[in-house]
């Protein structure tokens, strides 16, 4: 994408990035096909309405696509009252939302890609011990993952956004504007990123209709708020609506999974849930105190912020890492391992 839109973009303008990523795909989809052959795997064109197993796919279908769009119905939403505010306001929470989605699917696909496979064998095997122990994990890594960078993204917000897209058109009232709204999703980060990993569970236990039912309730409270908050908050009362919907969802999700499951490791999670929190307040702190301390002494120039930024980054990653560890939060070692498979290294 990156490659074609530099090539292309002194001739065809604003066309270049779709095209760009059209193209992307279309390298990617060949690459895939390349190592699919290699599997001897043959396309049959053969569709038998009346399979059992395509009729039960079509079943459970249904349910599993509205309850993945509630993040895309939740922006659309969000950038369509955004319409009616002050100018600026649909590309601060655009930009703020891409940033929050970028860490998102970093993070939360490299887990769901891990886990899910293992949960969906597990509840086909009727394991329930181990299922359960396998929920547990997942659910605080997440946790564990998604906590320090929320809060790194509420203390970093605005020197984020100004060396991402502080430059052209995109000047510091736009920097602020961003920023504020990136908070705002930062706090409901927590949210989106356990939603993601709760509803994989449901799927796995075969229920699809759960997550759909929260994704209707997490749209409507999203839509409640945002006529309640953009009066006293302008964008930033929708970014903090989507986020308040978000963590609502969750909980009622838990709910939900209580009564299906019964026990599912909830005392482990709220004893990692509210280690993580600890930590993490503390290293916001030395985040806070770290960057404004070296921009006091150094930040002149944006390289120079750019490179401050990074080395608050590593602070808060190096206190984050130490906390956890002494308060012995086990998933530690499951993320290490995670990061050495997914990184190849022994």
């Amino acid at each position: 994408v990156i490659i074609v839109s530099i090539y292309l973009s002194t001739v065809l303008g604003p066309y270049t990035l779709p095209i760009g990523a059209v193209l992307a795909m279309l390298i990617q989809l060949i690459f895939y096909i390349s190592f699919v052959r290699r599997t001897n795997f043959k396309y049959i064109k053969y569709i038998d309405l009346k399979d059992d197993n395509l009729k039960k796919l079509l079943y459970l279908l249904g349910p599993v696509l509205i309850g993945v769009a509630v993040n895309q119905i939740n922006a659309l939403l969000d950038t369509t009252l955004a319409s009616t505010l002050v100018s600026g306001s649909i590309p601060a929470l655009t930009y703020a939302n891409r940033l929050n989605g970028f860490v998102l699917g970093i993070f939360i696909a490299s887990v769901v890609s891990v886990v899910y496979p293992m949960l969906s064998k597990l509840s086909a095997e009727e394991n329930s011990d181990k299922f359960i122990a396998a929920v547990t994990s997942s659910v605080n890594i997440i946790i564990v993952l998604i906590v320090p960078i929320s809060v790194g993204s509420i203390v970093l917000a605005h020197p984020i956004v100004r060396i991402l897209f502080e430059r052209g058109a995109f000047n510091a009232h736009a920097t602020d504007m961003t920023a504020i709204a990136l908070v705002f999703y930062s706090v409901g980060m927590l949210g989106f990123g356990l939603r993601d990993i709760l509803g994989k569970i449901f799927y796995s236990l075969k229920d699809t209709k759960t997550p759909m039912r929260n994704g209707i309730v997490s749209v409507v409270i999203n839509i409640i708020l945002n006529l309640i908050l953009i009066r006293y908050m302008g964008h930033a009362g929708l970014a903090f609506a989507t986020s308040i919907s978000s963590l609502v969802c969750i909980v009622i999700m838990f709910i939900s999974l209580k009564k299906r499951m019964g026990y599912f490791g909830q005392d482990k999670i709220i004893r990692a849930t509210i280690k993580s929190i600890i930590a993490a307040v503390i290293m916001g702190v030395f985040v806070y105190f770290t960057y404004n301390g070296l921009m006091d002494m150094f930040g002149t120039l944006v390289i120079e912020e750019s490179n401050i930024v990074l080395v608050s980054i590593l602070v808060g990653a190096i206190v984050y890492g130490l906390l956890i560890t002494l308060f012995k939060v086990n998933e530690v070692n499951m993320i290490i391992n995670l990061a050495k498979k997914k990184l190849k290294i022994k």
